[in-house]
């Protein structure tokens, strides 16, 4: 049951990479972008790199594409500054996007920068030893859980601030879309929890749930669009 269970999420989760890529590609075409336009290019963007090759390394196939471990764990850390950044464009109605936003997403770079002499200078068998044998690399393993767990407890403090203060306005409140909001907001929040539960706990099915729900706050604001066609772009409605 667990293994059909893992097959038909992998799978999922291949398709949900392919139609973020495609979202991510349409926006780049938007006329008159607004802030939100760029932000909602790099979360698309960037997981759809993440869930693809989060796919492939659970379910095994990464051994047969070895040079890619690896490649896709500073986007883990950029996406959740940009899902932040993304969470402020749809709150605030003058938000613009600044340089000193740029420094969300240094540990990113920072992590990016670790990775090279510990994983991507690394020869195949060896990168592949510290995917199966993960505990054989505490120096990976330990980075893995600074950069991941910082930056996504962070930031997952940063998105419940923000429901609370969804909560205290009485103009989102009022809003026929509100119930939506609070949803895709308690799925990000869950998901930031899951994923630092996950690397705890170096649990693959915890991490394939924990993908789940972000996929279905990541694909909500499209999916609800269609009957408010603003919705991905603000909450005021």
């Amino acid at each position: 049951m667990i293994e059909i269970f893992n097959s038909t999420v992998d799978l999922f989760n291949l398709n949900i990479g392919f139609l973020c890529f495609s979202i991510a590609v349409a926006q780049m075409f938007v006329r008159k972008k607004q802030p939100v336009n760029y932000v909602i290019i790099g979360i698309y963007f960037s997981y759809s790199f993440v869930i693809m090759s989060f796919s492939l390394e659970v379910s095994g196939k990464i051994q047969d594409h070895p040079h890619l471990i690896g490649l896709s764990w500073p986007f883990h850390v950029c996406l959740a500054a940009a899902v932040y950044l993304y969470i402020k464009t749809l709150i605030y109605r003058d938000f613009k996007l600044v340089p000193k936003h740029l420094l969300y997403f240094v540990p990113g770079l920072l992590y990016f920068l670790t990775l090279i002499p510990t994983v991507y200078l690394r020869s195949t068998d060896e990168k592949l030893i510290m995917l199966w044998g993960y505990h054989d690399f505490d120096v990976v393993s330990m980075l893995n859980l600074i950069f991941f767990g910082t930056s996504y407890l962070i930031f997952g403090v940063l998105c419940v601030y923000e429901i609370r203060f969804i909560l205290n306005r009485d103009t989102l409140k009022s809003s026929k879309t509100f119930p939506i909001v609070l949803f895709i907001l308690t799925c990000i929040t869950s998901g930031v929890i899951l994923n630092c539960v996950g690397l705890i706990m170096e649990s693959n099915l915890i991490f394939r749930i924990d993908s789940i729900v972000f996929n279905f706050a990541l694909l909500a604001p499209f999916c609800f669009s269609y009957r408010y066609p603003d919705f991905k772009y603000t909450l005021y409605h």
